[in-house]
């Protein structure tokens, strides 16, 4: 589960199927299932704030640099990274970002002409 504004991915909604033949060792599984299972979602907690601020620099970086190769002067305004959507991938989770704010730009008839 996505938490947007805290920017943290949570596990919630963990269940397990016991496998077990023993009837001591099933209801300590049924006892203690629950209180488990409850430790492990209060722990199973990712925090992306570094991930996505790393994220929010590349991006302005990248700005910054196509304005400078086509003289273009910008300025960018509470440059904010969130979360859109998590999805399952190839290798991992594939995290969608949206970049948020304003920005000033400056483009003058000379880098019209690059």
């Amino acid at each position: 589960m996505l938490d947007a504004d805290s920017q943290t991915i949570r596990v919630r909604d963990l269940s397990v199927v016991p496998q077990i033949d023993n009837k001591l060792w099933s209801v300590l599984s049924t006892v203690f299932s629950k209180p488990i299972l409850a430790a492990l979602e209060e722990r199973l907690v990712y925090d992306l704030k570094d991930q996505t601020d790393d994220a929010r620099d590349r991006l302005q970086k990248a700005l910054h640099e196509f304005a400078a190769e086509h003289g273009i002067e910008l300025a960018l305004h509470e440059a904010v990274v969130e979360v859109r959507a998590i999805t399952p991938g190839d290798d991992g989770l594939d995290i969608l970002l949206g970049l948020e704010g304003s920005v000033d730009a400056t483009i003058t008839a000379a880098s019209l002409e690059r």
